[in-house]
């Protein structure tokens, strides 16, 4: 009887240890957080979460605008930002990745970034609004505008919200250079480590076409690679990296810089024109 009382303790310490890490991790690059109409969970990466824990509340479509609101904390604070309500003004602050969002109760116009932006320039009628004592959110708005996609889903009355935090600051997929004969292309971007533990990140450079007499390198700290490299990167760390591409002649050529971290990826394109 001892023994099954040990094992059983054992078992709900280990419940509680793994229940634990599943909701308190937040070194995570990829997320997809789905929430229907009408239901009071959603789900973030595959986790159940309450949407307003001990309230019941759930999102709400707003036939008249066709537009899903809801309690938005959840979601902010489960992707690793921050988002403050201010009573005396009735505002909701949002702070995430670099990018802070003003939205004010029954205010068709938020402030993202510094910059007043319609929360919607077909229908003036969608604002932030207050359901049951809870602060409502436009759903759509506040994602977009914080780098995620949002799909709806109407036969399931689903909103899917995908988000990936980037190593390359300002990522693009493509940057375009014209050079001339003899001259050295240079292009600086920036690394940041957006996760809260120190990490290594593989780095390369190749080429998918050139004129043979073209060659490219990059650069850390004064230490250039040729083809592959590494940079370790403490927690919301920056670094910068310098590619430099010389060319000779005319020519067109492609390059291809990526960035590497677990099975997480990031490439950018770099296309060149010569002469």
């Amino acid at each position: 009887m001892l023994k099954i009382k040990k094992l059983f303790f054992f078992i709900i310490i280990l419940l509680t240890v793994n229940y634990g890490l599943v909701f308190s991790k937040t070194n995570q690059l990829d997320y997809e957080i789905i929430l229907t109409v009408n239901s009071p969970y959603l789900t973030i990466n595959n986790v159940v979460k309450e949407i307003d824990p001990g309230r019941n509340t759930s999102p709400v479509l707003i036939k008249e605008w066709g537009r899903v609101v809801l309690p938005i904390r959840v979601i902010i604070e489960s992707l690793g930002g921050e988002i403050y309500w201010y009573q005396d003004v009735r505002k909701v602050s949002i702070t995430f990745d670099g990018n802070n969002i003003n939205l004010w109760i029954n205010n068709s116009v938020a402030n993202v970034n510094g910059l007043n932006k319609f929360i919607d320039e077909t229908n003036p009628n969608v604002k932030p609004i207050i359901i049951n004592d809870r602060t409502m959110l436009p759903i759509r708005f506040v994602a977009e505008n914080l780098g995620c996609s949002v799909d709806w889903i109407q036969n399931e009355k689903k909103v899917v919200i995908n988000y990936s935090k980037k190593f390359i600051v300002d990522y693009k997929n493509v940057i375009s250079l014209s050079l001339k004969e003899e001259e050295k292309g240079e292009i600086k971007l920036k690394l940041r480590n957006p996760l809260n533990e120190e990490i290594k990140l593989n780095l390369a450079l190749y080429s998918i076409n050139k004129p043979i007499n073209w060659f490219s390198e990059f650069c850390i700290k004064d230490i250039c690679f040729f083809e592959k490299g590494e940079v370790s990167l403490k927690s919301n760390e920056e670094q910068e990296v310098e590619i430099y591409i010389y060319i000779k002649g005319k020519g067109v050529g492609e390059f291809i810089f990526c960035v590497s971290y677990e099975d997480h990826k990031e490439c950018i394109n770099i296309k060149i024109t010569g002469g």
